[in-house]
């Protein structure tokens, strides 16, 4: 009686559903495939049952549209799933980190008086630009002002002259945020040798 039940649910389910498809199908070639198809599934229908019950000690189940997974499975699959996507994840971000520091260094290497650059981003949890720390090295004949310190009040005057480097830092910044667009980031730069 088990077994006629099931031929009949099945049954009633394939034929709504090949009934709604005659309804959204247009006449043409594609029809006779669907009965076709159709027709597949009403032998799958009626004979897994039919096979079910004479061969009892067999498994020969072909329910996909009943398909559950065992609660267990589940977790497993579900953890795994959720460690390859955060692996993909901090893959992808720190190479789209690393191709960024290398693209502002590239910018700031653009600006005449730079030699070299070093370039470290920091980012928030979700990937943002938080702050920029750039390690620049000036070229050393470069066009950087030189500027000779300033007697105040008849002090001792030195001979020892600096390199005002704040020019060279505001350009950079402006190139940098010209080009990528990151007006509040906080930008660092720290000059080496030169």
């Amino acid at each position: 009686m088990e077994v006629l039940i099931t031929i009949v649910q099945s049954l009633l389910v394939i034929i709504i559903i090949a009934s709604f498809l005659e309804l959204l199908l247009p006449d043409g070639s594609i029809k006779p495939f669907v009965r076709f198809a159709v027709g597949l599934f009403v032998l799958i229908a009626i004979l897994n049952p039919a096979l079910s019950f004479i061969f009892s000690n067999h498994d020969l189940k072909l329910d996909f549209w009943d398909y559950t997974v065992d609660e267990s499975i589940e977790e497993k699959i579900m953890v795994d799933a959720q460690e390859l996507n955060e692996r993909i994840v901090n893959v992808s971000s720190n190479t789209v980190l690393e191709k960024m520091q290398g693209q502002i260094s590239s910018m700031a290497l653009l600006v005449p008086g730079v030699e070299e650059v070093q370039t470290e981003l920091k980012t928030d949890q979700d990937g943002i630009i938080e702050k920029i720390y750039l390690e620049v090295t000036p070229e050393n004949n470069s066009d950087i002002e030189e500027i000779e310190s300033v007697d105040i009040l008849n002090t001792e005057s030195s001979t020892d002259e600096y390199v005002d480097y704040t020019n060279l830092e505001n350009r950079i910044i402006t190139v940098i945020n010209n080009v990528f667009g990151l007006k509040d980031v906080d930008i660092q730069i720290e000059f080496q040798g030169g």
